[in-house]
């Protein structure tokens, strides 16, 4: 699994972390609306690909990490609680970052 995670904008880079793509997927999914049962089984399966995603690499950039994500959860136009958790994790993009 990946060690750095890259920041953009230059900042300074950071030990990978792989819990807090957990915890801002949960995030995501409670601020969706979508029944607790559903976003769980989401953000496991997100969770567990993105760091599959993560283990080829010795350094991993934000960005690469935020699109595979987003890329995870819009794979299926018709998964309408994937898709809800996406619009919730781009909301929270848009609105603090």
């Amino acid at each position: 699994m990946a060690n750095i995670i890259l920041k953009k904008g230059g900042r300074a880079n950071e030990p990978f972390i792989a819990d807090k793509i957990r915890v801002s997927l949960e995030r995501a999914a409670q601020d969706s609306g979508i029944s607790e049962p559903v976003r769980e089984k989401i953000v496991r399966e997100t969770y567990y690909e993105t760091i599959v995603f993560t283990v080829r690499c010795t350094e991993v950039s934000s960005t690469e990490v935020r699109n595979k994500i987003v890329q995870i959860l819009t794979s299926n136009e018709k998964d309408e609680g994937k898709n809800a958790i996406a619009a919730a994790w781009m909301d929270h993009e848009r609105r603090f970052k």
